[in-house]
């Protein structure tokens, strides 16, 4: 029979592969509109895991930069998901899954499609 050292020991062996690796999508609890490209870069840092990737930049009509980044995170049930950042003027407004940017890229002026691959 397993003891529980040996149980715990497991579980955070794969608790740390899964970190290696992708980011856990709870991760985002703590991610917050309003934040600059380098609160975010700094929050995602690049030696753990899959850096975010610059996925679509362009300037506005109005001046402003729109840029969207993509980071691949793993969901509780273990899917990777690649969620998509806005940036506006450097600042983050919005974010989401693959499947939330048709019901919200009318708001934007960029063409960004968040199911196309980066590799």
């Amino acid at each position: 029979m397993y003891n529980l050292k040996h149980i715990t020991l497991v579980l955070f062996i794969l608790f740390l592969a899964g970190c290696a690796t992708n980011f856990l999508s709870i991760s985002l609890n703590g991610v917050q509109t309003g934040w600059s490209k380098a609160q975010f870069l700094q929050y995602f840092p690049k030696d753990v895991g899959v850096p975010p990737i610059l996925r679509a930049s362009q300037q506005q009509s109005n001046g402003q930069v729109m840029e969207i980044f993509t980071l691949p995170l793993i969901e509780p049930n273990y899917d990777r998901v690649n969620y998509w950042f806005v940036f506006k003027g450097g600042r983050l407004v919005q974010w989401g899954r693959p499947k939330d940017w048709q019901s919200v890229s009318g708001r934007y002026e960029i063409s960004f499609n968040p199911e196309a691959s980066v590799r």
